[in-house]
């Protein structure tokens, strides 16, 4: 994991002010996102293919734009996917009988490979790919085979 995701776990795992005041602060930032910053508010979190994915201006702005709609109407969605990885889900993963398609780049710097190739095991009716070339943003040069994977699975 990217440094900026280990402390804000070690933040979530404490809860409190500290945490959500970070995660605000987060939110606010990235409501606000720009084709010119959205590369650099990442930090540590991109690693070189995200890097190079983003390159082109039209890339970055589209990805600045996803930003901000996600923030649109605060941080607590942030704050609760970070609680949903914490703790329980209230069912035991092995139990979903629904075609799941897993998918993950092994250079993401956000959520570890393992995380993907957990979710391999887990699923019992799954199609899977990792992709070695690839990290977080694993659908841009992917896009044709997870379409394909969404039309075959759940047709």
């Amino acid at each position: 994991m990217g440094p900026e995701n280990v402390e804000e776990f070690a933040l979530a795992k404490e809860g409190g002010p500290e945490y959500e005041a970070r995660m605000a602060m987060y939110g606010d930032a990235f409501a606000v996102a720009t084709k010119d910053n959205v590369v650099e508010m990442f930090g540590g979190l991109l690693s070189e293919p995200d890097k190079a994915v983003l390159e082109p201006e039209s890339a970055r702005e589209e990805f600045a734009a996803s930003m901000r709609q996600g923030f649109e109407f605060g941080w607590r969605g942030f704050y609760d996917d970070d609680q949903a990885i914490m703790k329980e889900w209230g069912f035991d993963p092995t139990t979903i009988t629904v075609p799941v398609s897993v998918w993950f780049g092994d250079q993401d710097l956000m959520v570890p490979r393992t995380h993907g190739s957990g979710w391999r095991r887990v699923c019992r009716r799954r199609a899977s790919a990792s992709s070695p070339e690839t990290a977080r943003l694993v659908v841009v040069n992917h896009l044709d085979e997870l379409s394909a994977a969404i039309k075959t699975t759940y047709a």
